[in-house]
């Protein structure tokens, strides 16, 4: 299959087959640039949480934690409600 990119969103063949030639160049760059756009989304997401992860650990080893008995005393008061 010569005509299908490996990156396009679209799974059906040739849906594109009655569009003139500018227009299937138009909708497969509008797919790629989909396809990238995505990825550095999740890309961004997975950097977020890995600092968030970072973040926590640097509070862990300076000792700045809540005792667990303060957490569980706050969540019994929350539930009791």
């Amino acid at each position: 299959m010569a005509h299908v990119r490996k990156d396009t969103l679209a799974k059906t063949v040739q849906w594109w087959k009655h569009l003139r030639p500018y227009w299937k160049r138009r909708q497969q760059r509008r797919e790629r640039v989909a396809a990238a756009k995505l990825m550095r989304r999740d890309f961004q997401e997975r950097d977020d949480f890995i600092a968030g992860v970072r973040k926590g650990l640097d509070q862990i080893n300076r000792g700045e934690v809540i005792p667990l008995d303060e957490v569980e005393k706050k969540i019994e008061d929350r539930t009791a409600k």
